[in-house]
């Protein structure tokens, strides 16, 4: 596996995410219709790129979580202690900023209700339960937060990735077998091709599932060993060949953009340009708060914009005035939320399994 410099290895993917939360920022203007009189003024291809099909930054994050995943796994050795012990690992990443995001997303919903002079209900004790949990996707429970599907969705990814992983490295010592790893993976990939080619529908086996979103996961994966020279390149083309034949014929705009989303991945990893392409300091910046960014920015804008239009009034100027000040306001709370939430949880991510497991042996 090739051993590249680890000062700025990263910008490029860091750069993926950060356009990716900056789309989905620009989709909830749209779905809420919070800048009406821009979307009026703009034209519609311009409101469809920039506002309608902003909801494709998620598939730009699924493929980035793979290619996430597959990195920080690369040295680890995956048995039932270490399985444990990984779960913990991402739950303590991510708990932490979801659970102050949970609660941002009460507050500014209950505000907002006032606001309007309308009642506001607390979630029930099965909505707290399921998101907690992150099964808030698989058990009917109430909309917190409009992005909080993906978490669930991403949780998934990493426990049947690690699964994967081990049953993988099993088979390789088991029945010294160096190809297990891209076997096993080659045959998860094919499975996955089920959901976005309409075999089989995104409620099967049920709702709320890991599985119709599967593959753009996979794609990350796959792009990252292919960078890292320990993918056959026949394999990732063929499953880009297959997933592109299902995008043309079943014209979804989700793989077109993982599709695209992996194979710069690749592009600019073959170039090793990984550390300098979009090396620019704004987007390095959403980028690194991309994560706080998503979960915060929808429950703050619901509360933002109809305060703003009802003190400085309508129109275009005024619209892309909120829009900037907004956006400013949502960074500053994303950046606020990085570097006391999001790094602490870091850091205990790293710690607490270590210390838990030393306990646990002595």
């Amino acid at each position: 596996m090739n051993s590249l410099p680890q000062q700025n290895r990263f910008c490029f993917p860091d750069s993926l995410r950060g356009l990716a939360a900056l789309w989905v920022f620009g989709q909830h203007l749209w779905v809420d219709r919070h800048t009406e009189h821009l979307f009026q003024l703009l034209p519609s291809g311009v409101n469809r790129v920039v506002f309608q099909f902003g909801y494709l930054g998620v598939p730009i994050f699924f493929v980035m979580s793979g290619f996430f995943m597959a990195h920080s796994l690369r040295q680890t050795q995956v048995t039932w202690r270490s399985f444990q012990s990984l779960l913990l690992k991402r739950f303590l990443r991510l708990s932490p900023a979801y659970y102050v995001s949970i609660i941002l997303a009460i507050g500014c919903a209950a505000i907002a209700a006032h606001w309007r002079g309308a009642l506001y209900s607390l979630p029930s004790w099965k909505d707290w339960l399921t998101h907690l949990t992150y099964l808030q996707g698989i058990f009917p429970s109430s909309v917190i937060n409009g992005v909080y599907w993906t978490l669930c969705v991403e949780f998934q990814f990493y426990l049947v990735f690690c699964l994967l992983l081990g049953v993988a490295q099993w088979l390789k010592q088991r029945w010294e077998w160096p190809q297990a790893p891209v076997v096993v993976f080659s045959i998860a990939a094919l499975g996955s091709s089920l959901w976005p080619a309409k075999v089989l529908t995104d409620t099967f086996p049920m709702p709320g599932l890991f599985l119709p979103h599967w593959h753009s996961c996979l794609l990350g994966a796959f792009a990252y060993w292919l960078w890292q020279k320990s993918c056959p390149t026949a394999v990732f083309y063929g499953y880009v060949g297959l997933l592109g034949c299902t995008t043309i014929a079943t014209r979804s705009l989700f793989t077109g953009v993982a599709l695209l989303t992996a194979m710069g991945l690749v592009w600019v990893g073959s170039r090793d340009r990984m550390g300098t392409t979009m090396n620019w300091p704004w987007l390095q910046f959403v980028g690194l708060t991309s994560y706080t960014l998503f979960l915060t920015h929808e429950p703050l804008l619901k509360l933002l914009f109809p305060i703003e239009h009802r003190w400085l009034g309508e129109g275009v100027a005024i619209d892309l005035v909120c829009i900037v000040v907004n956006l400013l306001l949502c960074l500053g709370l994303a950046q606020f939320l990085q570097c006391w939430v999001e790094k602490p949880s870091i850091r205990w991510s790293q710690e607490i399994p270590q210390k838990l497991g030393h306990w646990i042996n002595t």
